[in-house]
């Protein structure tokens, strides 16, 4: 089994991950061989039966070795067996392997958007922040003209403008928990591009009110703030942070509304604590 158990170097075609889950569905793209292998290894990965589902994927290169579902199902068992990992030396040996699976698929699917979701992801697990930046802006670029599909072959679950944008957003937290000064800049990037590509999108604006914040460019925060409470008013964190806003601003009465709009929303049972706190110092205070 030469391609799964020695993927090699990660292929040129790799220029450039809530967390994408890889567990893919299959349909037959070479023989019926092929979707039964594909449903015997969804259903063990089901069960975490890693081993059963690897001699699946064994047997399945044997009867389909140019099956390209066969490499995004291999590129689904490295990710899951990164995962497994006690070392941070056998999680990137994985990743690495399961980028380079998944990046073979998409050369024979290169409208599987799924697939693109499951590369990105696999960037941001191999740090490699350049290519992360590369792929995850050309799929939001081409959200709504390319002839995307999904898993099974069938079409994406949604709007693909929606999905890329809810995604991009998502991977911009995800960079913002990490906390290096690299990560909020790709995160800082990617949010101002999906702002631009997805006007009628909260979440970019959301996470660029957090950034402008964390850098004490409270107006420019106001902003971005306003701007994603305009798209999705009932959003308490977004509030919570419109409230921080305007207090650094001075426009304390502003800034006391916000806190008792996210008590009254009552959809957050953290923001309504922290609404509470803050909205007991900022009367104490003045």
């Amino acid at each position: 089994m030469k391609d799964f158990d020695n993927p090699g170097p990660i292929s040129g075609f790799r220029a450039y991950g809530p967390i994408v889950c890889l567990l893919f569905l299959f349909v037959p793209s070479w023989a019926h061989a092929a979707e039964t292998f594909g449903a015997r290894y969804d259903k063990l990965m089901a069960k975490q039966e890693w081993k059963k589902a690897q001699s699946v994927l064994e047997n399945w290169e044997k009867a389909a070795p140019e099956d390209p579902d066969l490499w995004a199902a291999q590129g689904d068992w490295w990710h899951q067996d990164a995962h497994r990992q006690e070392t941070d030396e056998l999680f990137y040996a994985s990743s690495e392997s399961a980028a380079t699976c998944v990046e073979k698929a998409l050369e024979a699917l290169p409208e599987r958007l799924d697939l693109w979701f499951a590369l990105c992801e696999l960037d941001l697990d191999l740090n490699d922040l350049g290519a992360f930046y590369d792929n995850a802006s050309s799929v939001a670029r081409r959200a709504g003209t390319a002839r995307w599909t999904w898993k099974a072959g069938i079409p994406p679950p949604g709007k693909p403008e929606v999905l890329v944008a809810d995604q991009a957003e998502s991977w911009c937290w995800e960079l913002y928990r990490d906390g290096t000064d690299g990560n909020f800049t790709v995160a800082r990037r990617l949010a101002a591009l999906t702002a631009r590509l997805f006007p009628t999108h909260p979440g970019a604006e959301r996470y660029l009110g957090r950034d402008s914040l964390d850098q004490g460019k409270w107006a420019e925060a106001k902003n971005h703030l306003l701007k994603s409470m305009s798209l999705d008013e009932d959003d308490s964190e977004t509030l919570l942070d419109l409230g921080r806003a305007y207090w650094e601003l001075e426009k304390d009465e502003a800034a006391k509304d916000c806190y008792r709009r996210v008590i009254a929303l009552n959809n957050d049972p953290d923001a309504v604590a922290r609404a509470r706190k803050a909205l007991e110092r900022a009367e104490t205070e003045y």
